[in-house]
């Protein structure tokens, strides 16, 4: 006759935080002592579906890895979150006025509002020598105003 242990796997979670994190596994340790409680000779196998399937446990398939824990998650999601948004450049970095040789702003001639440019290349296009190129960002704190109310 052949001695057996059987590990019966628990499909209890779809995410392994929830096992590890919460305590319901046990750990290298812990197996190592509970093992040396069984009989030495004995082979292990997995039983998987209450024991419809089993599976062999051989040295390739230990696999040691890291995994983030759902504080460790957020915080990285955070982090990225605000790099992202870091990374986008804001209208008022992106938009630019034009400043005539007069130092005004070229403006619409039906409603009097500042032409505001959304690329470089565009502004050029209406420069004549003398004038420049600012961001709206820059025009907006030379006249000591929010550059979203410009827009």
């Amino acid at each position: 006759m052949i001695k057996v242990v059987t590990l019966s796997a628990l499909k209890s979670v779809y995410d392994i935080r929830e096992i590890v994190e919460n305590g319901y596994t046990l750990s290298v340790a812990e197996l190592i002592n509970e093992l040396h409680n069984l009989p030495q000779d004995a082979k292990i196998v997995v039983s998987n579906d209450s024991g419809y399937t089993y599976g062999s446990i051989r040295p390739s398939i230990l696999n040691v890895r890291e995994i983030e824990t759902y504080e460790e998650e957020e915080e990285r999601e955070r982090r990225e979150e605000e790099e992202w948004e870091d990374s986008l450049p804001n209208e008022e970095d992106v938009n630019y006025v034009v400043i005539q040789n007069n130092g005004e702003p070229l403006k619409w001639s039906d409603d009097n509002k500042v032409v505001i440019y959304g690329g470089v290349e565009d502004a050029e296009n209406d420069v004549i020598e003398g004038d420049k190129i600012v961001t709206l960002g820059e025009y907006a704190k030379s006249i000591g105003v929010d550059w979203r109310t410009l827009l």
